[in-house]
């Protein structure tokens, strides 16, 4: 796996059965405005760490790095943008007529209104990117102690 730009889902214990990418399928098509897709995002982001701690997989230096850049990228633009986006749970001023009103209460609803609203949503992402960023630290080190007992059963295959 040396010098690959990738993730092993072969099991380090030979028991999965490459799980680790089926935990990531269907990641890329979230969106905070669909609760389900937000909901099977963060379970697979949850399932991606809990594989990695269970040692199912293990990542190189270069995935890691990788995933890690996709991770941080938002980690770092929600936490910027959160406050801002806190905002939309105020009924802007569109005027002063009741629809306006209702329109205005509608789209703060639509943004902070209950657990399946836009922001708790980009919330959830966000503690799914956390997961996974924390899977792929623990993914490195499997293959880094993958690494070191395979060098050390080589080492003893030479002494033999």
């Amino acid at each position: 796996m040396s010098g690959e730009t990738g993730f092993s889902d072969q099991p380090i214990d030979g028991s999965g059965d490459g799980a680790a990418a089926g935990a990531l399928e269907g990641m890329g098509s979230v969106s905070p405005f669909d609760t389900k897709s937000v909901d099977r995002f963060h379970h697979g982001a949850e399932t991606f760490k809990q594989l990695a701690t269970d040692g199912q997989f293990a990542v190189n230096e270069d995935a890691m790095q990788a995933y890690t850049r996709v991770c941080d990228k938002y980690l770092e633009g929600w936490e910027q943008l959160r406050p801002m986006a806190a905002e939309l749970g105020y009924p802007a001023r569109m005027g002063s007529s009741d629809f306006a009103r209702q329109i205005a209460e509608y789209n703060a609803k639509v943004a902070v209104g209950d657990e399946r609203s836009l922001i708790p949503n980009l919330d959830l992402m966000y503690e799914g990117f956390k997961k996974m960023k924390e899977g792929l630290e623990i993914a490195r080190r499997n293959y880094d102690e993958t690494e070191t007992a395979a060098s050390q059963a080589l080492n003893g295959l030479d002494e033999g």
